[in-house]
Order: C-alpha cells, then sequence, then structure tokens
C-alpha cells in the first residue's frame, strides 16, 4: 500500500498545503488549503486524484482560504476540529477581515477519529495551543504527520492570537515529546519538514 504526499508553499503568507493521496486508488485529501485554489486544481487533475475531503489543522485565514472554493469544487466535507467553529466563522478572530471568511466544518474532528483515503487513513491527535481546536493529522502505518503551526522544525507556533493559550501548548509539547517517534517526519504548515529526532532538542527548551 504506497502512498504519495504532495506540498506547496501557497499564498502571501507561503503556508504549505499538502495533498496526501492513495497511490492505487487515487482518493486523496487535501490539508490547509490557504491560496491559490487553481495551483491546486490543476495538480489534482493531473495526478487524476479524488478529493474525498478536505482537512484544516486551524481556522487562520492562510490555512482556510480556498477551502470553501474547493469543497464546493469536489462536492466533499470540509473537516476541522469541533474547538475552532467560532475561529471559523468570524473574520475577526481567523483574521480574514478583507475577504471575510465565514465557514463551518461539515464533519467536526475529535481525537482519535480516522479519516479514510483509499486504504490508507489519517489519524486527528487534538494538540491545542496555536489555537484551541489545532490538531496534528499522523498517518496510519507510516512515520508521517502533519502539524500545522503548532509544531515547526524549528520551533512552535506562537498563542497570542484568539484561543491560543501558553499553557496548552506547554502540556502538546509534552505529549509529543512522550508519544512522538524519533524517526517520524513533521511536516509543519510553514517551512520545511523536519524529523522528530532534530525538533526533539528544540522542544525541551519550552518544557
Amino acid at each position: 500500500m504506497s502512498y504519495g504526499i504532495w506540498q506547496r508553499a501557497l499564498g502571501s503568507h507561503r503556508t504549505n498545503v499538502y495533498i496526501v493521496y492513495d497511490e492505487q486508488t487515487k482518493e486523496a485529501l487535501i490539508l490547509d488549503p490557504g491560496d491559490e485554489k487553481k495551483k491546486i486544481i490543476k495538480v489534482v487533475q493531473e495526478k487524476g486524484l479524488k478529493i474525498m475531503g478536505i482537512l484544516l489543522t486551524h481556522g487562520h485565514v492562510d490555512h482556510i482560504g480556498a477551502a470553501a472554493a474547493l469543497r464546493k469544487q469536489y462536492d466533499c466535507p470540509l473537516m476541522a476540529h469541533k474547538a475552532e467553529e467560532m475561529l471559523l466563522a468570524t473574520p475577526y478572530y481567523n483574521h480574514s477581515n478583507e475577504r471575510d471568511i465565514r465557514i463551518k466544518a461539515d464533519i467536526p474532528l475529535s481525537e482519535g477519529q480516522r479519516i479514510a483515503f483509499g486504504n490508507h487513513g489519517l489519524l486527528v491527535i487534538h494538540t491545542p495551543g496555536h489555537t484551541a481546536g489545532s490538531i496534528s493529522l499522523k498517518l496510519e502505518n507510516a512515520p508521517v504527520i502533519f502539524t500545522g503551526d503548532t509544531i515547526f522544525g524549528d520551533d512552535v507556533g506562537r498563542t497570542d492570537l484568539y484561543s491560543g493559550s501558553d499553557a496548552q501548548l506547554k502540556n502538546t509539547i509534552k505529549r509529543a515529546l512522550n508519544e512522538w517517534k524519533d524517526e517520524w517526519t513533521l511536516y509543519p504548515g510553514h517551512d520545511a519538514a523536519a524529523v522528530m529526532a532534530d525538533v526533539r532538542p528544540i522542544l525541551k527548551r519550552y518544557v
């Protein structure tokens, strides 16, 4: 069972958009489509993918900007943690004041849920701190985890925006240090991927 990961930094914030897909069935999920929907649609067409859903690691504008358009394009469910409802629905909080983005998840997610695509699945890990409903998404049976803006290759996410929490982020970091394996590759919301073994000493500074 093989999978593929497509990644590009899109939009003015250079947010990493990911498409994870089953190379056999071509079923796929789009993660954090913040902008440039035409580029995303083009790669979906080129690879012949069938989009099964759109996943948001959290609700800030640079991660959700193209979500509504792509949901309509592919007639698929939009998914985000249940604690992101207010952030997704409120332009003042999600920082989309000029674009006035107000969206609602079709499927509210919780810890431990599995989102299937082909013969694979992404497992929801609730990793609050950057926002109350921030999640990371672990690729089932593979050393891959998508971390949004919670944990980067060389830092952790900010906590000074709506629903952010230093205390929650600290708890999330402790959990990552205890449960995440050194061989896992972390695919963050911005900048380059990194292996947990290299990220671990950075995280220890925060606890």
